[in-house]
């Protein structure tokens, strides 16, 4: 893939230009190993960084928050059950599906001319050359490659797969000046077209002083970093977003009835909370240790056949054992499972290989990206800022109408008429949770937006040495992004809604008239006293109801 920095970065480089990597905090931070992994994983496979995110808050922070906040202990139940049951899934399942999407893709743009028809790669790559061949009698396109096969421009030369820009330090500026004259440099050091101009939209970016701004160079051929180019740049990162997100949000809806059908076991085995029968009365719990299967004469002799021959000697054994083998000695059980680690090993990378070039990329992606259909997409991307907040929005709505179907139609989650109670609530948890996590994760990524920006530029300066810098640095933004619509959608949402939406579902279900006909009986069915004694302590209560509960 090649390696990019748009403009915005380019005309912000007096941070990156001026900052000095010292040994704060904050640049041992940036410098961290786990960090630039982490921003890397987010430029190649977003979908994945997220789950990670919210593995870790959904699993810890939301559940131990919801037990505490929430009064109604039932209620926080079912909403950390859900919580936890989400984060499992949503780890689990990219690693089965967005991820060796991810990686086809990631292969594809590494070598784009073996996937990519002529049109596409014009379209990501301007600068591109493209020859016209002959093969099989029909006339094709195809980008222009070298015996090494690298990508050409149109004259021939190299087309630079790095687009980091050009930078002259303050003591060989006047040097480099002489030796090009038809260029200048910046106050930030950044060298520049005098003929190329800068432009937006069609129209040319003018400094303070009304000049024309020149067009950055690229650092290994001088090439003038254009607004084509840029939006070339664009429409790439936002196809491979695009393509890593959309199966994601397709196969939301069995990721989220996964999810809830996780639900009744944690409650269960995690939260101890046994859900009750159809007819109302809670499961009766388990002595610990007791023996749960019915004894039986059949069962007893068995038993007893199976101790006495456990404690008889195994005499055939011991009179029976063959001689020391004293000829070759056969490989040693080490040396026996190295060698069929390696044939597993091979044979694993071969089908993994099929999978992800052979199958995933050049059989079912290359065909969708090189249609007509998906080029006027990749055409309109560029009107797309912020793709991966959009992604990320949709596949959070779509979920959660899932979500919500599910628990109002799950029979593990609505056996008894209290259980239903709850579901509404958790449905209505789900649906305030989303809406206002929406809300929130747009407002703060945009006034954020100008201190990630400050980040980026240290983060820059703090890994300049390392090869996949641009990656990271492009990575370093969506995780940013990432973690804050993770901490909105899973955390602060659903510990801000949970108490407001058990309050509003206690005040629906009570004023529900199925709710206001169940609640006498209700009391009197989980009394454990005489039912002469309901009765006065009920007088209310109608003849056939008295009836009912004695059945």
């Amino acid at each position: 893939m090649i390696n990019k920095l748009p403009s915005s970065i380019i005309n912000h480089a007096a941070s990156n230009a001026t900052l000095k990597a010292g040994n704060t905090l904050t640049t041992r931070f940036m410098k961290s190993k786990a960090v630039g992994k982490v921003c890397e994983m987010a430029a190649k496979n977003p979908v994945a960084v997220q789950s990670l995110f919210s593995l870790g808050i959904c699993c810890i922070a939301r559940p131990a928050t919801n037990m505490i906040t929430t009064s109604d202990k039932k209620d926080a139940s079912f909403a950390s059950c859900h919580s936890i049951s989400s984060g499992l899934i949503g780890w689990v399942w990219p690693m089965f599906f967005s991820t060796p999407i991810a990686m086809a893709v990631g292969i594809m743009l590494k070598k784009p001319q073996k996937f990519f028809n002529a049109n596409l790669m014009k379209k990501l790559y301007p600068s591109v050359g493209i020859e016209t061949i002959t093969k099989n009698g029909k006339k094709i396109e195809r980008a222009m490659v070298n015996a090494k096969n690298q990508l050409l421009k149109q004259d021939g030369s190299l087309l630079s797969r790095n687009l980091e820009p050009l930078k002259v330090t303050k003591n060989k500026i006047e040097e480099f000046l002489k030796l090009n004259p038809k260029l200048t440099v910046d106050k930030h050091g950044i060298a520049r077209s005098t003929e190329a101009f800068q432009t937006k939209d069609g129209k040319y970016v003018l400094d303070k002083e009304g000049n024309k701004i020149g067009c950055a160079l690229q650092k290994a051929d001088k090439t003038p970093i254009t607004e084509e180019v840029e939006l070339g740049i664009k429409k790439e990162q936002n196809m491979a977003s695009f393509v890593s997100w959309v199966p994601d949000i397709l196969l939301a809806p069995p990721r989220a009835m996964l999810t809830i059908a996780l639900i009744p076991y944690l409650l269960n085995n995690v939260f101890g909370i046994q859900k009750g029968a159809k007819g109302g009365k809670p499961a009766e719990p388990t002595p610990a240790g007791a023996n749960t299967k019915v004894a039986t004469p059949q069962t007893a002799n068995a038993q007893v056949a199976a101790t006495k021959t456990a404690q008889a000697p195994n005499n055939y054994k011991q009179n029976n054992q063959s001689p020391a083998f004293k000829g070759n000695k056969k490989p040693s059980t080490f040396v026996s499972l190295a060698g069929r680690s390696i044939v597993a090993a091979k044979q694993i990378d071969k089908a993994h290989n099929w999978l992800i070039e052979d199958l995933l990329a050049k059989k079912i992606l290359a065909p969708i990206l090189n249609s007509k259909f998906a080029g006027k997409l990749i055409d309109k991307s560029v009107k797309v800022d912020d793709m991966t907040s959009h992604m990320t929005t949709a596949g959070s709505i779509v979920t959660t109408g899932v979500y919500a179907t599910s628990t109002l139609h799950n029979k593990g989650l609505n056996k008894t008429k209290e259980d239903k109670k709850a579901s509404k609530t958790l449905a209505l948890n789900q649906w305030l949770v989303t809406i206002l996590s929406t809300i929130g994760a747009y407002t703060i990524n945009k006034s954020v937006d100008n201190y990630t920006k400050k980040m980026s530029y240290k983060f820059r300066d703090a890994n300049q040495s390392h090869p996949m810098l641009e990656k990271r640095v492009q990575g370093f933004k969506i995780a940013q992004k990432l973690l804050t619509f993770s901490l909105m959608y899973r955390y602060i949402a659903p510990v801000l809604v949970t108490p407001i939406a058990s309050k509003i579902g206690k005040s629906i279900n009570n004023n529900s008239p199925v709710a206001a006909k169940a609640k006498t009986p209700a009391t009197v069915a989980t009394t454990k006293a005489p039912i002469q004694v309901a009765k006065a302590s009920a007088p209310a209560v109608k003849t056939p109801v008295a009836t009912t509960v004695k059945a």
